[in-house]
Formats: C-alpha cells, sequence, structure tokens
C-alpha cells in the first residue's frame, strides 16, 4: 500500500444555452486536464473530489451518479511509486470559475470539441469522449438530473433533506434578506441521488465543507402554502428527511450559495431558546437533548 498514491477527480461541466462546457484546468506543466487531488485522511472518494475541485476552480458542484472512471501509472520523479486515480462526472450551475493561482496557470470553460483540440494526453481524450458519451446518453434517455419538486394536481410535492450540525449547543441555520425566518441547511433531493448523497451535497454548497452523515434523526411531512415568488400560494406536501451530520473541531461554515430565485442566503448558529423565528420548528425542543431513536412529525399549515 506503501507504493501507491490516491487522488479523485471530475470531468466538471455545465451548461450554457443548452450546450455542455467542460472544465478544463491548465496545469503549470503545461498540460490542459480536469480538477483533481489526493486524498486527505479518511475521506472518501467523492469527498476528494468535491473538495479538490472546490480548491482548484472555487466550484460546489455535484457528482452524477452512474460514472466512474480510474486511472493507474507509474510516477516519474518517484521510482518505485504508483498512481492510482478516480475520476467523476460533476455538474454545476451558474458560478464563475476561480482557478488557484498557487496551482495552475488558469481554467478554462470548453466544448467537447473544443476541449479534444486542448488535451493532449491520451487517457485524458479518452476520459472525455467516455464522459462525453455518458452525458449525451443521459440526455437521450430523459435523465437530466431534476429537483425532485413535481406537481401534484393543483398542488406541489416535494422531497427534501435537512442537515443537522450541532455546535456548542446551539444549530447550524440559514437564511436570507427576503424571509423573516431561518430554515435549515439543506435542499430538494435530485433525481438519481440517495437521501444522504443530497444531504453531503446541500451541506458542501451551503457551508464550503463535506461533513459526513452520522444518522438520520428525523421524518417531517408537511404541508405548507408556497411563499416563494414563482410559486406562490400553491399548497406543498413535503417529506423530509433530517439528518445528524458529524462536526469536526476545525469546521468554520462559509455561505456562499443563494435560494432558487436568486437571493443570497446567510449562515447563522441557533440555540433552542433563540427568539427568532425557524424551520422545522421541532428543533426547538427536539434538538435540547437529542434522542438516539428516528423522530417522526407531521405538520399542516395550510390555514
Amino acid at each position: 500500500m506503501d507504493n501507491w498514491e490516491y487522488s479523485c477527480g471530475a470531468v466538471t461541466f455545465t451548461r450554457e444555452n443548452g450546450v455542455i462546457r467542460y472544465v478544463l484546468i491548465h496545469q503549470k506543466k503545461g498540460w490542459w486536464s480536469f480538477p483533481k487531488g489526493h486524498m486527505e485522511g479518511e475521506e472518501s472518494e467523492r469527498e476528494t473530489a468535491l473538495r479538490e475541485i472546490f480548491e482548484e476552480v472555487g466550484l460546489r458542484v455535484r457528482i452524477l451518479d452512474g460514472f466512474r472512471r480510474e486511472e493507474t501509472y507509474p510516477i516519474e520523479k518517484k521510482p518505485g511509486k504508483m498512481k492510482h486515480v478516480t475520476y467523476f462526472c460533476a455538474e454545476y450551475e451558474g458560478q464563475e470559475l476561480v482557478p488557484d493561482p498557487g496551482e495552475l496557470l488558469g481554467a478554462h470553460l470548453a466544448t467537447y470539441e473544443e476541449a479534444m483540440a486542448l488535451i493532449e494526453q491520451e487517457p485524458r481524450r479518452e476520459l472525455l469522449t467516455a464522459a462525453n458519451d455518458f452525458l449525451l446518453s443521459r440526455e437521450r434517455g430523459g435523465h437530466s438530473a431534476q429537483d425532485m419538486c413535481v406537481p401534484c394536481g393543483e398542488g406541489i410535492v416535494n422531497l427534501r433533506v435537512g442537515a443537522i450540525i450541532l455546535r456548542d449547543g446551539k444549530f447550524l441555520m440559514v437564511g436570507n434578506k427576503n424571509f423573516d425566518y431561518l430554515y435549515s441547511v439543506g435542499g430538494r433531493i435530485r433525481f438519481g441521488e440517495t437521501a444522504e448523497e443530497a444531504v453531503v451535497r446541500e451541506v458542501f454548497e451551503e457551508t464550503g465543507s463535506v461533513l459526513e452523515v452520522e444518522r438520520l434523526g428525523f421524518v417531517h411531512e408537511n404541508y405548507f402554502l408556497n411563499d416563494s415568488p414563482a410559486k406562490h400560494g400553491k399548497v406543498v406536501y413535503e417529506l423530509a428527511l433530517y439528518f445528524y451530520m458529524k462536526t469536526p473541531e476545525n469546521f468554520e461554515p462559509k455561505c456562499a450559495s443563494f435560494t432558487e430565485n436568486g437571493v443570497e442566503e446567510h449562515l447563522t448558529w441557533v440555540s433552542p431558546d433563540d427568539e427568532r423565528r425557524f424551520y422545522p420548528a421541532f428543533f426547538r425542543t427536539e434538538l435540547r437533548q437529542p434522542s438516539p431513536g428516528i423522530r417522526h412529525f407531521v405538520d399542516d399549515d395550510r390555514m
């Protein structure tokens, strides 16, 4: 095992006017490639890929299920050492590339054809072609990743995850200037994700940190009237799963997320005695002394 080094990354892309554009990094050796880096500590492969992409190009991405490629090769400057790299396919929306000047010469968005013209190393060219074929196949099969928020009769059905992040008797919540209440870190599950994958992604997108799931804490069924501008007044049935997350000692959340309407969000630590309004309301009583089991709550706020 000491003769191996392990790295993880992803063929990262976004869509501009329906066209897939790939993130290429310009390495200091002159090569064009994809974001990747060394595994640290007890990280999983996906956690490493998410962290490295953020550190190298400043993007908070979502890893797609169904794509995984591996490469192995000798490390030229370390005789006897071998490198093992795992690549995923990852998507992002509405963010600016911010390449790390200490690591890269730059970063660039390119179509498949443009990327193939820039990439010189054959294994990277094969990787890009495999990822491009994978994405086109998903589109032909109607498997583009969508939030699990669908019309149902005159209302809407949401499948959501929330994160319970505790520190010193307080829990982390989110707010924005348009609403006079706070809400949990989290968001809708996307088709193709498991609930645990969704909550890890949402925590990363909203705090900039990859946290591990500790356990499921609450199942919450809730009827309410939507207060977002696009769907104001529509009845929503939401099924939410709330997970306790492992909070490392060095956890320093940095919010860079926005609502679906483009409003900047902020993070705040809240105690059970805090007078501010927040949702879910049962956090106020249940997180004083968290139960070791899974609790089920049903609310109806339609009236």
